[in-house]
């Protein structure tokens, strides 16, 4: 857990950062998708006050996986609107209403949910959970393998074979089963195999996961490792406050680099496509569907219910809004939430997201170490906090897989591996 001043402290830090970067790279370079340069005082005292509010629910987390969820979201989604919404005194403040209500739901939901487990689901339940896995892992490997799809290791180039080798990977079911694969199960093992000290077996692992990035150029399956290993190999120095503070100084590192070497890809791919490109959509929707039809699940769940009134998907309708042909807008549960039913729709988003990190927290306590959880954990949040709807990362992401393995493998075993530490 971190200390409020800590959590603080960081968030200040970050501030500069963006505030830098968005000046001197994000308006410099790509003012003409969106990103303007016009600062009031009055409207940056507005986004400040809303800012403060989120930031002194974050450090009155009570709960580990709770108060990290909360510092994400201020870090991935809340700092950079805020930053983007100082910049753009057209765009509505609504997200960031809807983004303090989201907070103030979660961290109010998630110490309700109260659950009495016992020390394991049943006998070697870890291990055979494991050896589940593995065969999943295995089956898509060789599936992945027999069809011959064509590799990539250029970060630079992943756009010219990300849709070809999607469509001939995930066909029918393994469209689910290859994203589990990537996202829960891969990291999960790894971090089982770094716990238990099975440092060939992790290797092994991670050589596979990059093999997974080449054949769907996903960066995203390339970090989960880097992620699951910074935390265990830091696990007895916070981890939790190196890999923050870290994060804080890209910016500047990244700003640094194009100041002196007129660098823009590496910049480009953290500092706008990660922090400043979410925010800016999540915008668009908010302005779209203040003066259209919310979609009410009818592109998902209730499309038996209610029609749905647009001709393409929706994340293709927000791109033409944007006048952008070649965007496929995703959004995280906030700006999703919204679209579906407004305010209503955030507030029902957040009730789900603060009741499964209570399920989740209970699951977890004294039975998996902090950096276990953490590294585990961080992208899939990071996901459902800026890049995709709620039902979406439940299913198709695997956070609901996650929440059902945390649950099924709990033993004493892993939390004893390591020094424990509460959640």
């Amino acid at each position: 857990m971190l200390k409020g001043r800590e959590i603080t402290g960081l968030l200040l830090l970050q501030q500069l950062g963006l505030y830098f970067s968005y000046v001197y790279f994000v308006h410099a370079i790509f003012f003409a998708e969106g990103y303007e340069l016009d600062f009031q005082i009055g409207r940056w005292l507005q986004v400040n006050s809303l800012i403060v509010a989120c930031a002194i629910i974050t450090t009155y987390s009570k709960l580990l996986l709770v108060q990290w969820f909360s510092i994400l979201t201020m870090m991935l989604y809340v700092g950079p609107l805020a930053v983007f919404l100082t910049f753009n005194s057209d765009k509505d403040l609504s997200v960031l209403f809807s983004s303090t209500l989201a907070l103030m739901v979660v961290n109010f939901v998630a110490p309700l949910i109260k659950l009495n487990l016992s020390r394991s689901t049943f006998k070697n339940s870890e291990l055979l959970c494991v050896l589940l896995a593995l065969i999943i892992i295995a089956v898509v490997a060789l599936r992945i393998s027999a069809l011959g799809v064509q590799l990539n290791l250029d970060l630079g180039a992943v756009y010219e074979f990300r849709e070809d080798n999607g469509a001939r990977i995930n066909r029918g079911i393994f469209a689910y089963i290859n994203a589990w694969t990537y996202n829960i199960l891969m990291p999960i093992v790894i971090a089982i195999s770094l716990a238990r000290q099975k440092f060939a077996s992790a290797l092994v692992l991670v050589f596979l996961q990059v093999f997974f990035f080449a054949t769907t150029s996903h960066k995203a399956v390339l970090i989960y490792p880097a992620v699951v290993g910074f935390f265990w190999f830091f696990r007895r120095k916070r981890a939790s406050i190196l890999f923050l503070s870290s994060f804080c100084f890209l910016p500047f590192l990244f700003m640094i680099l194009h100041l002196v070497t007129s660098e823009i890809l590496l910049p480009s791919i953290f500092i706008r496509r990660l922090l400043f490109v979410p925010v800016l959509i999540s915008s668009n929707y908010i302005e779209f569907f203040q003066f259209n039809d919310f979609l009410i699940w009818s592109n998902s769940v209730l499309s038996w219910l209610h029609p749905y009134n647009y001709d393409v998907p929706i994340q293709k309708v927000i791109g033409l809004y944007m006048n952008r042909e070649d965007i496929w807008a995703n959004v995280g549960f906030i700006p999703s939430g919204y679209a579906h039913l407004g305010t209503f729709g955030v507030l029902f988003y957040s009730i789900i997201l603060g009741g499964s990190l209570g399920i989740l927290t209970t699951t977890a306590k004294d039975f998996y170490p902090e950096w276990f959880l953490l590294g585990v954990l961080t992208i899939p949040f990071s996901t459902v906090i800026s890049s995709s709807d709620l039902f979406t990362s439940f299913l198709s992401h695997g956070l609901g897989l996650a929440i059902l393995l945390f649950w099924l493998m709990r033993s004493p075993g892993l939390a004893s591996v390591d020094e424990k530490r509460r959640v």
